[in-house]
């Protein structure tokens, strides 16, 4: 009797600290991943109290029911131990229905072996009574399920301890004992599966497996209880830094790069990967230390790639420390701020076209109600002028405010609109068209070229004429040419009139230079300047005035 008591009390006991462990983790804990650990426990109970059962059972009968419950229990408890690991390894994505499916259909179908065993026997060839001290338990002749199930658990074993050992060899040292004390827990059932296999162990597999199940919850409540564990998972935690979008970077006391995840290695570049363990200073990145020592904790930004391919970057610097409160390190966060930074320019851009264009058309309708002015006031006078002169003057003043007016109600109903290309002969014929009708236009040599100019770029030589018939004397002619120079495309406007005084050409794009509203070829400026054009003035005085616009590379082309 002390034997039998002996013998069931260590069941019974590792039964309910199975159920304690189990309840003490649903109340502890509200992360998902304590799901697997809990069942898992739950199944240890059922297999603890049904394998008391089959061995206080006094008939075969009996023992093989107690034997199902024992295989249900098995059948929870061995994929159970898989998907714990997987959870807590980071690798939860490989847990798709169809794969737990899979992980799932053996135990399935042992388990139905063994309930139908005598139908078939497939399981079982054969089974029969044996004493085991005191106790009675049965014996059965192994079948084909029975090796098909051995082998599963051999291959779940071995797969779920393999995947541990990983998860420890990459922890780092601030959660690698927790790492460390999961990593023996899960691998007792996996040393005790061995030495039951090559004849070491003193107990039968079902009672290796019980004992080996209840060290592996006693060690996680110990976990619970000092690591943390089902609230911190390191593996966890590595996978969202794995998974984040801002690039991490660690680097050591003594200056070296520890780690980088993903995102870093795209910002940067995969050969940064290579350079781990080595000192900061040694990789060819275009980290900007330095500047970044000076900038405190706001960071700073800085531009990386060429001009196709550029991006921004804000970089930003922590310090890592230990418990001590010394400095073990430094944490390096990347964020890739370019949409940010494009839409942050594109504002900006907006903003300065809005501008423009309001100043652009109070420019124009401005000197065009000064001819009108002008002109009322001369037919007013009763003098003798010429009526028809002065009225075709107000009438083409009118028309020109009416275009000016219509002109600002189209570019904001399209919105602020990107630069496009821009035909230089059919722009600079639309501005023509405005101009005054005295105007004539000499030699447009502009062959086929178009430039990436805003939709303003018409008011630009709009503005040029106008600069032409209000301050050229004896004006005939105006001409436009297109020069390659090297890789940039020169414009080069030109009238014959009086030309501009030298002390004046460095004054004329200036806000508020001159006789009229002062803002004519300042905006021409601002204008041109939106894609990166530039204009000066490069003419003689007493030989008429010479407007050079020179276009950057890429921003010019052949019409196509």
């Amino acid at each position: 009797m002390a034997n039998v008591i002996m013998t069931l009390t260590p069941l019974f006991i590792c039964g309910v600290l199975a159920l304690a462990f189990a309840i003490f983790t649903w109340r502890r804990s509200s992360q998902k991943m304590r799901r697997p650990f809990i069942l898992i426990m739950l199944s240890l109970a059922l297999l603890s109290f049904a394998y008391m059962g089959e061995l206080s059972s006094p008939t075969l009968e009996g023992k093989l029911v107690w034997n199902d419950f024992e295989y249900l229990a098995l059948g929870c408890m061995v994929p159970l131990y898989l998907v714990y690991i997987l959870s807590y390894t980071g690798r939860e994505r490989v847990l798709t229905l169809r794969n737990l499916g899979l992980i799932l259909a053996i135990p399935v179908v042992t388990l139905i072996l063994v309930v139908t065993n005598e139908l078939h026997h497939l399981y079982y060839e054969s089974v029969a009574l044996v004493q085991v001290g005191d106790l009675q338990s049965f014996a059965g002749v192994p079948g084909p399920g029975y090796y098909l199930w051995a082998v599963y658990m051999i291959f779940i074993l071995v797969l779920g301890w393999l995947f541990l050992v990983s998860a420890y060899r990459h922890s780092r040292e601030a959660t690698r004992k927790q790492v460390g004390m999961v990593w023996m827990a899960l691998s007792l059932p996996f040393v005790g599966f061995l030495l039951d296999m090559v004849g070491l162990s003193a107990t039968e597999l079902t009672y290796t497996f019980i004992l080996t199940f209840t060290g592996t919850g006693f060690i996680c409540f110990i976990a619970i209880l000092q690591y943390n564990l089902f609230e911190i998972v390191p593996m966890a935690i590595d996978k969202v830094v794995e998974s984040m979008e801002d690039g991490v970077m660690v680097i050591d006391a003594d200056d070296r790069l520890a780690y980088a995840n993903p995102a870093a290695l795209v910002l940067l570049g995969p050969t940064l990967h290579d350079a781990i363990g080595e000192p900061v200073g040694s990789i060819p990145t275009l980290l900007p230390m330095e500047e970044l020592k000076k900038a405190g904790a706001e960071g700073l930004e800085f531009e990386i790639g060429g001009e196709e391919e550029r991006r921004y970057v804000h970089l930003r610097a922590m310090p890592l420390r230990n418990k001590a409160d010394v400095i073990t390190g430094e944490l390096l966060m990347l964020s890739d701020i370019t949409k940010h930074r494009q839409l942050t320019d594109a504002l900006r851009l907006a903003n300065t076209k809005m501008d423009l264009l309001s100043k652009v058309t109070r420019h124009d309708i401005m000197n065009r109600l000064m001819v009108i002015e002008g002109s009322a006031s001369m037919l007013k006078s009763g003098k003798n002028v010429d009526v028809s002169k002065n009225a075709q003057r107000i009438s083409e003043s009118a028309k020109a405010i009416r275009y000016q007016v219509d002109f600002a109600k189209e570019y904001l109903n399209m919105g602020i609109k990107e630069p496009g290309w821009k035909d230089l002969r059919r722009t600079f014929a639309m501005a023509k068209s405005m101009s005054p009708a005295s105007l004539t236009t000499g030699d447009v040599q502009v062959d086929e070229y178009e430039i990436l100019a805003d939709d303003m770029l018409e008011r630009v030589f709009y503005i040029l004429m106008d600069n032409s018939v209000r301050h050229a004397q004896h004006l005939e002619k105006i001409r436009l040419r297109a020069e390659e120079r090297g890789d940039v495309l020169v414009l080069v406007y030109e009238d014959d009139g009086i030309g501009i005084p030298a002390t004046d050409k460095a004054a004329i794009f200036q806000s508020g230079y001159g006789n009229n509203t002062g803002l004519g070829l300042h905006l021409a400026r601002e204008i041109l300047s939106i894609t990166g054009i530039s204009i000066s003035e490069t003419g003689e005085t007493g030989k008429g005035a010479r407007f050079e616009i020179a276009v950057p590379a890429g921003r010019w082309r052949w019409h196509t």
